[in-house]
């Protein structure tokens, strides 16, 4: 729950200052840093789950040696 917190502060933080200094073009700005955001969300993801599967793999042939 913190991390949800700082998180959100962080984000809203970005779009302030994105704002700030891009002026019109802000909103445009926003959306590409969302984009960002959540292609790196999907890759992180990807790889734990990628990291998962190669876990239980593992275990289970230890388990069936």
């Amino acid at each position: 729950m913190i991390a949800s917190s700082v998180a959100n502060y962080a984000v809203l933080s970005a779009a302030a200052y994105l704002t700030k200094v891009t002026g019109a073009d802000a909103p445009r700005m926003i959306i590409l840093m969302n984009i960002v955001i959540t292609l790196i969300g999907v890759g992180l993801a990807l790889i734990v789950k990628h990291g998962g599967r190669s876990t239980r793999t593992s275990a289970a042939s230890g388990v069936e040696s």
